[in-house]
C-alpha cells in the first residue's frame, strides 16, 4: 500500500509468478478489512496465495491467517532506524544497524547467523536495568536497542500449520 497525502492511498496485489498486479484499490485508509477484501475478491476469482509481504502491521498478518508472511525488508529497516536512529552511538547499536542494513543484501541464513552472533556478545548488555529510584520499579536500561533487535527477529514467517518460523 503506498499513500499519497494522508488521505489517498493504493493497495495493490502482485502476482510474483506472473509479474503483473492482480488488483488495485483506491482507499483512504490503511485497515485489515481493505486487505480482506482484495484478498475475498482474488480468491472468488481462483487465485490462491502461497505467500504474502506486509509492512508490519500486526492486525493485517490475522488477514492472511496460515499464510507465508514477510516483513518488507524498507519496512524493516524504518523500524530499526526508528529505534537506533541513523547514527547511534552506541556500539551496540552502531552494530545491530550495520547488520540491519545487510538485511537486502545477504541471504536469510547469514543474516540469521550475523544477527545470532550480535545477540550472544551483546546480550548481558541489553539485560541492563535500571530502577527509578522515587518508585523502586525497574525499566530495561537499553530499550530502544531491545526493540529494534526484537523487530529483527520479530517472526518473519508464518508456516502453513499456522506456526510462526524463523
Amino acid at each position: 500500500m503506498t499513500f499519497w497525502g494522508r488521505k489517498y492511498g493504493v493497495l495493490v496485489f502482485r502476482s510474483y509468478d506472473l509479474k503483473q498486479n492482480l488488483i488495485w484499490l483506491e482507499v483512504k485508509t490503511e485497515t485489515a478489512e481493505v486487505y480482506q477484501e482484495a484478498k475475498q475478491i482474488l480468491e472468488s476469482l481462483g487465485f490462491t496465495f502461497d505467500a504474502v509481504v506486509i509492512d508490519g502491521k500486526l492486525g493485517i498478518k490475522g488477514v492472511f491467517d496460515g499464510i507465508l508472511i514477510q516483513i518488507c525488508q524498507f519496512h524493516q529497516i524504518k523500524t530499526v532506524n526508528k529505534y537506533l536512529t541513523r547514527r547511534p552511538k552506541l556500539q551496540a547499536a552502531i552494530e545491530l544497524r550495520t547488520i540491519a542494513l545487510a538485511l537486502t543484501e545477504v541471504k536469510e541464513e547469514y543474516f540469521t547467523t550475523l544477527l545470532n552472533q550480535w545477540h550472544e556478545k551483546w546480550k548481558d548488555f541489553l539485560k541492563g536495568r535500571t530502577t527509578n529510584p522515587e518508585t523502586g520499579k525497574w525499566f530495561y536500561t537499553h530499550k530502544r536497542i531491545r526493540s529494534a533487535h526484537r523487530s529483527l527477529i520479530w517472526p518473519r514467517a508464518l508456516s502453513q500449520s499456522g506456526q510462526w518460523v524463523r
